[in-house]
């Protein structure tokens, strides 16, 4: 049986730390972009999130590109 990989959009999620708790543990908020085209390089990303993360109030502390692949066996 051949198997297919068809490689479908992947998505961006930015760590921030907002913060430290009781304990003296971070806190951290997540924002996920969707939908980013396969064909984009991660520099290119790097630089987008990097523009983004001058504009936020809290620093970044995680950029995570998350790939999502279709498996079909013929």
């Amino acid at each position: 049986m051949a198997v297919q990989i068809n490689k479908m959009d992947s998505k961006i999620k930015l760590k921030y730390k907002v913060g430290v708790d009781e304990d003296g543990n971070d806190i951290f908020r997540t924002k996920t972009y969707s939908r980013i085209k396969n064909s984009v390089a991660d520099d290119d990303i790097f630089a987008v999130v990097s523009a983004i993360s001058n504009l936020q109030k809290y620093p970044l502390a995680k950029l995570i590109r998350v790939e999502e692949k279709e498996i079909t066996g013929e």
